[in-house]
């Protein structure tokens, strides 16, 4: 049935296409053919056109240089009309060798030099319309003659100017030429302004109108061969969409869940699990009892009931606004046993707000989640139980971890100091050896009875200046005591390090280390003093020790400082001891791993420097092989590179 009201719609569809196609194919074909013949009687306009300005003006001219006689006329130069009936006498030729009819122009006028342009009486109707302005632009006109239909196509010629009225006003200005040639009756005493003649002429629309025709035919045959197809088509898709409906029941039929095809307001299938639960044999019976599904929902802690809807919400459109969590529902069944869904809610046809809403029984597993929630507490006070008797282990162990680590520093510490007292005592040998000369210079030319003032003035400004030596050798070492910071302040780091160098320099002239420094003043930052002091010691006491177990004749310790960004200060503390393997370049800051024999040390040295720059100075520190070249000379060794934020 459907079917056949389609086929029936589809041929009024035709039918009115048909009646539309006949209309808009003859009305183009006539559109065609009337550009064609506007754009034929335009260019007999443009002949005129230069004949009148141009080719008359020359001829004026030649007559004003007395090359050409004033009374000289000849309508090849100076007829505008002539010259463009000859073009169309031309033209007609032309189209008469290719076997086509031809297309003839007229000039109509009221008043014409020549009788065959004398205007009809509906020529000089049309001639006066123009002239009153009734009528804008081309004129044009369709008639069924005994040939066919012929289109009738006129155009007005411009408007008379003064340069006009020397041929067409009083025959006395005429040239004498033109006198002999038309006499001086016709074509004279016209105004400037008026439109003098109109340029017509009438064509065959019998091509037109079979190319409208045939194109027609072409239109109506596609049209029918489409719409024929779209019946096709529908008729399977048809086929298809009651084939999917059977489908989609079946498919229905076969779930587990309740499945539901709803608006919100009411049901429009549902499956047989639907019925069996409401113990209805078929939807409708189901309808006849319950108005809405939702009216079925139980008011129950965490599941959804009618008593949440807003005023304007179906129950679908408010479930949706639920997060999937939240989207359940309880439901007694025939046999008064609640049961607990989760509902799940897909677009089915958003054309008609319809949504396929799955229920999944969950009693069951609710009834197991209610269990397990009370096994997972039981369980979780015993873990948090645990977990506090752990934290208290974790707590005691950090405890234990912090006065170990503050032992190593201590002993690290302890170690650094020892070798500064050592490079003390080093520094102290020779002014002591030198004050104990001049002491014992002094006495012995006092028992001799040979001391003088003089000498006895030198001999005590050396002891004088020895003394000095080594008080600013405590002086430095103080920084470097065992008493603790409490409170960070600004460094210098310039003159940290300038005096590291004084209290080691003795211990590296000693083994011939050089010590070339690139140091940049006023660079300051906050921290402890002895602590910098302890970084800078230990990386110079490392390259030191390095340099001891090498042969090369010129050792070098490099020392740079300088800022970046505004933001950093910069230490690089390098050697040319050869630098360290690679495999083990990684592991240098790890506590315990050293590269020295076992009784020279415990590993502790750089793993301390490196906590002391990350924890305390907030900094970074890191070690490279490097290549470099010094006084044109290659060498190899180890650059460490510290970052203090500023």
């Amino acid at each position: 049935m459907n079917f056949k009201r389609n086929m029936i719609f589809a041929f009024l569809i035709y039918f009115c296409l048909l009646i539309l196609y006949y209309h808009q194919t003859h009305e183009y074909a006539i559109k065609q053919a009337e550009t064609r013949v506007e754009d034929l009687l335009r260019n007999y306009q443009a002949v005129r056109n230069y004949i009148s300005m141009h080719q008359k003006q020359e001829v004026y001219n030649l007559q004003h240089q007395n090359i050409l006689n004033d009374d000289y006329f000849s309508p090849e130069f100076l007829s505008s009309t002539y010259g463009a009936r000859k073009v169309n006498e031309f033209y007609n030729e032309i189209r008469k060798k290719n076997d086509e009819p031809p297309i003839k122009i007229k000039f109509a006028a009221k008043n014409p030099r020549n009788i065959a342009n004398l205007a009809t009486q509906k020529e000089s109707r049309l001639l006066d319309l123009f002239n009153e302005g009734k009528i804008k632009g081309p004129y044009k006109e369709i008639a069924d003659t005994p040939e066919g239909k012929m289109l009738y196509y006129v155009l007005p010629t411009k408007k008379n100017t003064q340069q006009c009225m020397r041929c067409h006003s009083n025959p006395n200005l005429a040239p004498k030429g033109l006198l002999d040639k038309y006499g001086a009756q016709n074509g004279f005493f016209e105004k400037p302004g008026d439109i003098r003649a109109i340029l017509l002429t009438t064509v065959s629309l019998e091509d037109d109108i079979k190319a409208a025709n045939r194109l027609f035919l072409y239109l109506s045959i596609i049209t029918m061969l489409i719409l024929m197809i779209i019946i096709l088509i529908a008729r399977k898709f048809t086929n298809s969409l009651e084939k999917e409906s059977k489908n989609l029941s079946s498919i229905l039929d076969s779930q587990d869940n309740i499945l539901v095809l709803s608006d919100g307001f009411k049901i429009v299938r549902a499956n047989q699990t639907f019925l069996d639960f409401f113990n209805s044999k078929s939807l409708d019976e189901f309808k006849k009892k319950h108005t809405c599904l939702c009216k079925m929902f139980l008011e129950k802690e965490g599941y959804y009931s009618n008593r949440m809807l807003n005023k304007d919400q179906n129950w679908i459109e408010y479930m949706l606004s639920l997060p999937l969590r939240k989207r359940k529902v309880a439901i007694k069944d025939t046999g008064g046993n609640d049961h607990l869904f989760t509902v799940k809610i897909s677009t089915y046809d958003i054309s008609r707000h319809l949504m396929v809403i799955s229920f999944t029984d969950i009693t069951e597993i609710e009834e197991l989640n209610n269990q397990l929630e009370k096994l997972v507490e039981k369980k979780t006070l015993e873990l948090q139980k645990l977990n506090l008797d752990l934290e208290n282990r974790i707590k005691r162990e950090v405890e234990k971890n912090i006065n170990i680590e503050k032992k190593l520093f201590a002993s690290q510490k302890m170690a650094s100091m020892g070798e500064l007292i050592a490079n003390i005592a080093h520094q102290w040998r020779q002014p002591l050896n030198a004050a104990s000369v001049s002491a014992a210079l002094i006495k012995a030319q006092k028992e001799l009875g040979q001391l003088d003032n003089d000498t006895l003035r030198e001999s005590l400004e050396c002891i004088e200046r020895n003394i000095q030596f080594m008080s600013s050798t405590i002086e430095d070492f103080k920084s470097f005591d065992t008493v603790e910071e409490t409170e960070k302040t600004k460094i210098d780091i310039s003159q940290i390090i300038e005096k590291d160098i004084r209290i080691l320099k003795r211990g590296l002239d000693d083994i011939g280390i050089t010590v070339i420094k690139d140091i940049r003043k006023d660079i300051e930052i906050i921290g402890y003093e002895n602590e910098l002091t302890q970084v800078v010691v230990g990386i110079i006491n490392n390259a030191k020790d390095a340099l001891t177990e090498t042969n090369i004749v010129n050792k070098y310790i490099f020392i740079s400082l300088y800022k970046e960004n505004d933001k950093s200060a910069v230490i690089q503390i390098k050697d040319n001891a050869g630098g360290i393997p690679e495999d083990i370049k990684d592991k240098i800051f790890d506590p315990y791993f050293t590269t020295k024999h076992q009784s020279q040390g415990k590993g502790l040295g750089l793993y301390m420097i490196n906590k002391i720059i990350t924890e305390s100075f907030k900094g970074a520190i890191g070690a490279k092989n490097i290549t470099f070249y010094h006084n044109n000379e290659s060498y190899k060794g180890l650059e460490f590179t510290i970052v203090l934020p500023i």
